[in-house]
């Protein structure tokens, strides 16, 4: 197995492990960041702490806890938290915000096609150049006929039952 780190091992040379607690301990980085996270969380601390206290030396261990309490809880959770709020507040602002310019671009081209629709009423309608061609004319004619999209429609129907 491993050598235990300097800390758990007391003043008469016994080991002194954290009981109960395999993967909370400050002997590799892991346990470390979960020790202090669960510090952070204030969710059972005090055993932690006292773990610390009895491993190790009794006016440090008081004193990095304290700190780790004061500037990890009270402060960088809060810090977080009014990230957290800032990030929620953005993108209300920026919902609102969409939802104004798609409302005024509605409200827009609800105008354009009003608009276009009077002066379409005022214009003749010119036929285009190519419909001077009877083929044209004629596949023109196909295409926009009723029976036509409905065997089109049967169609594609047909391949989609076919292919499941």
């Amino acid at each position: 197995g491993s050598k235990p780190s300097k800390w758990s091992v007391d003043v008469n040379g016994e080991i002194s492990g954290w009981p109960e607690t395999d993967f909370v301990h400050f002997d590799h980085i892991g346990g470390a960041f979960l020790l202090i996270f669960q510090s952070m969380t204030m969710e059972g601390w005090t055993d932690l702490m006292y773990y610390a206290v009895d491993g190790m030396n009794v006016l440090f261990a008081w004193f990095y806890f304290f700190m780790l309490i004061v500037i990890t809880s009270h402060f960088l959770l809060n810090v977080a938290l009014a990230v957290v709020d800032e990030a929620r507040e953005d993108f209300e602002k920026e919902d609102e915000e969409e939802q104004a310019e798609e409302e005024e671009k509605s409200a827009t081209e609800d105008i354009k096609a009003d608009l276009a629709v009077l002066q379409d009423d005022e214009e003749e309608e010119e036929e285009e150049p190519w419909m001077d061609c009877m083929p044209v004319r004629a596949a023109n004619a196909v295409t926009h006929n009723d029976i036509f999209s409905y065997f089109i429609m049967f169609i594609i129907a047909g391949n989609v039952i076919t292919m499941m």
